[in-house]
């Protein structure tokens, strides 16, 4: 399964990367992976029951959609290196906001946990 990813990654990329370049290889890998992620599924459930996590799959999926559309707004393509770190952080900055919303591993009462610590230190009144 892990060569014919890696084969199909290399075979996409040779199609892709002269028309669209690290664009393109980049989704030359989105679609290589994805690919295997159903493989290993397919062969995973033939040696044991295996559930697919359909609901966080999706909430997983909605964070990368909304960080790509964030640094696809901020980055033109051609832009400068200060645009993509801003790109990369305002990206990262979207993907966690998705996580603490959607409650991806009880990531918001984490945060707030964390958020309180926080506040005390600020006020002085550590516990």
């Amino acid at each position: 399964l892990i060569a014919a990813t890696a084969l199909l990654n290399v075979v996409l990329n040779l199609y892709v990367i002269p028309r669209w370049g690290a664009i393109g290889a980049a989704f030359a890998t989105l679609i290589s992976f994805a690919c295997a992620l159903v493989g290993s599924w397919v062969l995973g459930r033939r040696l044991m029951k295996l559930s697919l996590p359909v609901r966080d799959m999706g909430k997983i999926l909605a964070g990368c959609a909304l960080l790509a559309l964030a640094v696809l707004i901020i980055l033109p393509p051609g832009g400068r290196w200060s645009k993509l770190v801003l790109a990369i952080v305002c990206g990262a900055l979207v993907y966690a906001l998705v996580v603490v919303a959607t409650d991806m591993a009880g990531s918001r009462r984490r945060v707030l946990t964390l958020l309180r610590q926080c506040a005390h230190v600020f006020r002085g009144t550590v516990r």
